[in-house]
């Protein structure tokens, strides 16, 4: 009963702390005067990151690409074209036209059971 009970409360734990996606953004104001695009008009910087919890390649819960900060379930989000939608996606709603330096990353961790993580950014510009 009690390797049941702590077998659960494992799971519990890697289960609450699973199946993130953040966005944040920089705007003009905190680059300290400086350009960081050669041409356009400079709007701002976009970087967004997402996790989540496999079962061999089956994702079980992973961050939410549509509702930011929220789990998703069965859906594969960590991946370079799912942060590719929400990177551009956040650039146009913040009244960017273009999107320059688009970089992405991925990354995983263990065998059966693997965490993955994957993370981009991108300077915005009209």
């Amino acid at each position: 009963m009690k390797k049941f009970l702590a077998m659960f409360a494992g799971v519990a734990a890697a289960v609450a702390m699973t199946g993130c996606s953040t966005i944040e953004t920089a705007s003009n104001t905190d680059f300290n005067g400086q350009e960081i695009v050669t041409s356009g008009t400079q709007v701002g910087h976009v970087s967004a990151t997402t996790n989540g919890l496999y079962l061999l390649m089956i994702p079980l819960i992973t961050g939410s690409e549509t509702n930011i900060g929220l789990p998703a379930l069965l859906s594969d989000t960590v991946n370079s074209q799912a942060l590719s939608r929400i990177v551009t996606g956040k650039a146009k709603e913040m009244g960017g036209s273009k999107v320059l330096d688009l970089t992405t990353s991925n990354s995983s961790a263990g065998f059966i059971f693997y965490w993955r993580s994957s993370s981009a950014s991108a300077n915005v510009t009209k």
